[in-house]
Formats: structure tokens, sequence, C-alpha cells
């Protein structure tokens, strides 16, 4: 069994950005896009998405066996002792 965390964020198909881009550039893009059958729009919306989950599922999803999900709770239900370290970190003044 595995347990799977993500976020997925989904907007609606009414913003615009513009791109400044070289020719070798775009003829890449457009090779590729026609390639994977998309029109060169879709494909660049795509990968580009593609690639953004990839990196924010770094940061926002996890997936674990059920051992790695249990190491992992009990991790969490019992907090670290706190020691000096520790003790500094809380002290510190926060940023405004």
């Amino acid at each position: 069994m595995s347990y799977k965390v993500s976020t997925i964020v989904a907007m609606a198909k009414d913003e615009r950005i513009s791109l400044r881009i070289s020719a070798d550039d775009l003829g890449v893009l457009r090779a590729a896009a026609k390639e994977s059958e998309l029109s060169l729009t879709e494909f660049i919306i795509q990968t580009s998405r593609d690639r953004a989950q990839t990196i924010l599922c770094d940061r926002t999803e996890f997936v674990l066996d059920e051992a790695g999900w249990n190491q992992m709770m009990a991790i969490l239900e019992k907090p670290p002792e706190p020691n000096e370290a520790l003790r500094e970190l809380f002290a510190r003044p926060r940023p405004q």
C-alpha cells in the first residue's frame, strides 16, 4: 500500500503571456510540437506545466510505502527533545 499527498491548482484559460524567443528556440519548439501532434501553444503549456509540477512535487508530494509512512508518522508524533540549538532557534527575533 502506498500513500500519496499532493496539491493541484487549476486555472481558467483566460490569461495571456507574451514571450521573446530566438528563432532557433522557436524552431525547436515548433518541431517538438509537431512531433507531439500538438499545437505550439498546447505544447508550450503542457511541457512547461509538466516541468513546473515536477519542480513543485519535490516540495508538495511524498510517496511512501506502508513502512515509510509508519516511520514518518512515528517521527511526527514524537517531537525531538528540546536542546540548545532548538532553544536558540526559537529565541531569535522574527523578521518583520
